[in-house]
């Protein structure tokens, strides 16, 4: 199973960007991987309206067999074992991944998300307790996935 980031707008600063870089990089060795970033809409508009917009374009990218996994605050608290049993289960196609081709992580933007993403969205996880930026947010996901999918291979990151 493919593992598919979907971000949108850019990732700021540059040094969380190379972080994503790298992170992803090492994911590459370990899994299928892809990532897509959706264009932002501009702050200072009708946010609604903005995030609309946005949230037609992550909708477009979204396929009928993925399962989607939106990135919120208001979302699941998620540990590394819990994230680990969802990679294996996904790539295994056990259930409720079975009959599905991609596991896609969605992290919003500046505006967050449109009702129409989170409605579409199979599970909504909080990856902390505090809003952060995106470009922070995306760096804890790519290396919470990293560390989740070296536990399933059984490789001495985790420390566990």
């Amino acid at each position: 199973m493919l593992i598919q980031l979907i971000f949108v707008g850019k990732t700021k600063p540059k040094a969380a960007a190379a972080a994503v870089s790298e992170y992803t990089s090492r994911l590459e060795r370990l899994t299928r991987i892809g990532t897509q970033q959706i264009r932002d809409e501009k702050i200072g508009q009708d946010a609604d309206a903005a995030r609309a917009r946005e949230g037609a374009r992550v909708l477009a990218a979204l396929r009928p067999a993925d399962w989607v996994v939106l990135c919120d605050e208001r979302g699941k608290e998620v540990t590394t074992p819990m994230l680990k049993d969802v990679l294996e289960r996904a790539r295994s196609g056990q259930s409720p991944y079975s009959g599905r081709q991609r596991l896609v992580f969605v992290v919003g933007g500046a505006l967050g998300v449109a009702a129409a993403v989170s409605k579409r969205a199979d599970s909504t996880i909080r990856l902390s307790g505090l809003v952060m930026a995106g470009g922070v947010a995306r760096v804890v996901l790519v290396e919470a996935i990293y560390r989740a999918l070296t536990l399933v291979h059984g490789h001495p990151y985790h420390n566990e």
